[in-house]
């Protein structure tokens, strides 16, 4: 990754010296989502992500049949934020990637029947984040058949009759998500599979 170390220093360093950070309230995802950010533009930001990570829902390991819509939101941005999406998928404590390796295929399915295709596509990028993904190739083939020509996905159900202002601020989302869990997924895929053949 391109970095402009003066710029990282004219816009972080300052940020990143100041202890006030966590004296306001903010959940445990956002929390997260700060340390990411700083760490991408301070190297010398010290975080304790496990401690952070416990007081999420995802640092909980709930039984994965009481997981509701609102819980599985909170399960995916932990593990984009600890991963910087994807990129460290090892950033994981090993026991979140297990819990997540054998829950999500259930839970993307269980969405899928709903079709909730903007979470469908949050569970598909946290999976793209693991370690090893999953990939889940019946769910990217329900995606693609609610899929408009012009690209339009809706957040569930059917997509819309038309793309005005209100349905594309409705839906955008869901494409977006979609589109950067693809860009993901190749990323990983080719890079396994380059891996393969140079062993």
């Amino acid at each position: 990754m391109c970095r402009h170390e003066s710029l990282d220093f004219l816009l972080m360093q300052p940020l990143a010296r100041v202890d006030d950070r966590g004296r306001h309230e903010q959940t445990p995802n956002r929390l997260l989502a700060a340390a990411n950010a700083t760490r991408l533009v301070s190297s010398d930001v010290r975080v304790d992500w496990s401690g952070m990570l416990k007081n999420t829902r995802l640092g909980q390991l709930p039984e994965p049949w009481i997981i509701d819509w609102t819980d599985a939101y909170c399960m995916t941005g932990p593990v984009f934020y600890l991963t910087d999406w994807g990129r460290l998928p090892n950033a994981l404590p090993v026991a979140v990637s297990d819990y997540l390796a054998q829950w999500l295929p259930v839970w993307i399915e269980e969405w899928a029947e709903s079709e909730n295709w903007e979470l469908i596509a949050e569970l598909l990028l946290a999976d793209a984040c693991l370690p090893e993904p999953g990939y889940h190739l019946e769910a990217w083939q329900k995606i693609a058949a609610v899929q408009r020509l012009n690209g339009h996905i809706p957040f569930g159900g059917q997509p819309a009759s038309d793309l005005s202002g209100e349905v594309v601020r409705d839906h955008h989302h869901t494409a977006a998500m979609v589109t950067a869990v693809g860009a993901l997924v190749q990323s990983r895929h080719r890079a396994s599979t380059d891996r393969a053949v140079g062993s």
